[in-house]
């Protein structure tokens, strides 16, 4: 994918040989409300098929209870070692006796935080108006519109990448002027409602995308990010020693994550009927995060 300064279009070079292509063009006026088209790179079957360390993945309701585990109160830590208060009786003559020592017992009280997790719906535009939510795995076709639903289960920063023909990897969402602070269970639209859909154009192919969620910002990421009234400048570019150390954390994580697809079928007999796909990290560490890597694919 190339940036065209001029024209501000984003311009995909899919795999297969095509004469001047533009496949899911990017308007940059906006973040992800004014990128409308994504770029296609090469052919593919599935739509947001997720690679790699998705080829173990878990139940989809499984991850789904995980993710709406309610938050526990504080726990006392029966391993921890109690910590001892001394206190001594006045002594009038301590040439008798010593007084003995009163001793009290104080377990350290070990707050956990709940275990952080991530969950998307992609949502199809109807020619009508609206949208309705549609497998994660689909295959696309050209011209379809989509949305990204995208919540959290508890405070969390949101970050979204793509990466480009070329191979550098750029910041998606958040733009200048948004705020990738997501509230817990708050369910946030990329792009927004009021913008554009992102809309699939010739060739067919497929886009690579992260999606980062973390507790606390990613300093690395929130300083490339162009501050508000900046609107319109190009994508910033992801540095590769960030890259490097994103996909080493992915790693990491992964013997943590509990993940899986939903469909209506699962969720018949639940509050919430729903294709979603749901991530969960389950260290309770509060520097854990959530990081996914999937993949946008039409014919």
């Amino acid at each position: 994918m190339c940036y065209n300064n001029s024209s501000k279009i984003f311009q995909t070079t899919p795999e297969v040989s095509v004469k001047s292509s533009c496949s899911l063009l990017f308007s940059s006026t906006t973040a992800l409300r004014g990128r409308s088209i994504l770029p296609a790179l090469f052919l593919g079957a599935g739509a947001l098929f997720l690679v790699g360390s998705m080829q173990a993945q878990d139940s989809g309701l499984q991850a789904r209870q995980v993710y709406y585990k309610p938050q526990e109160a504080a726990k006392v830590d029966p391993n921890a070692k109690p910590e001892q208060k001394q206190t001594e009786a006045p002594v009038k003559n301590t040439t008798r006796h010593t007084p003995p020592k009163k001793t009290t017992n104080e377990h350290t009280i070990k707050v956990e935080p709940p275990p952080l997790g991530l969950k998307y719906v992609m949502e199809q535009v109807q020619p009508t108006g609206g949208a309705i939510q549609v497998d994660p795995d689909r295959v696309f076709s050209t011209g379809d519109g989509i949305r990204l639903r995208v919540e959290v289960n508890t405070d969390a920063y949101v970050y979204l990448l793509t990466q480009e023909s070329s191979g550098e990897w750029k910041i998606l969402f958040p733009e200048a002027g948004e705020n990738n602070h997501f509230q817990a269970y708050q369910s946030v639209e990329v792009p927004a409602a009021s913008a554009d859909p992102i809309v699939f154009a010739e060739p067919a192919g497929s886009e690579n995308l992260y999606i980062r969620v973390s507790r606390t910002p990613i300093n690395d990421l929130q300083k490339l990010i162009p501050k508000e009234g900046e609107q319109g400048q190009k994508m910033p570019t992801v540095p590769k020693s960030q890259m490097d150390d994103l996909q080493k954390t992915e790693k990491l994580q992964g013997r943590d994550l509990t993940r899986g697809k939903v469909s209506p079928a699962d969720t018949s007999n639940t509050d919430k009927n729903e294709w979603a796909f749901y991530v969960v990290n389950n260290s309770p560490s509060p520097s854990a995060q959530v990081i996914q890597k999937f993949q946008l694919r039409h014919k």
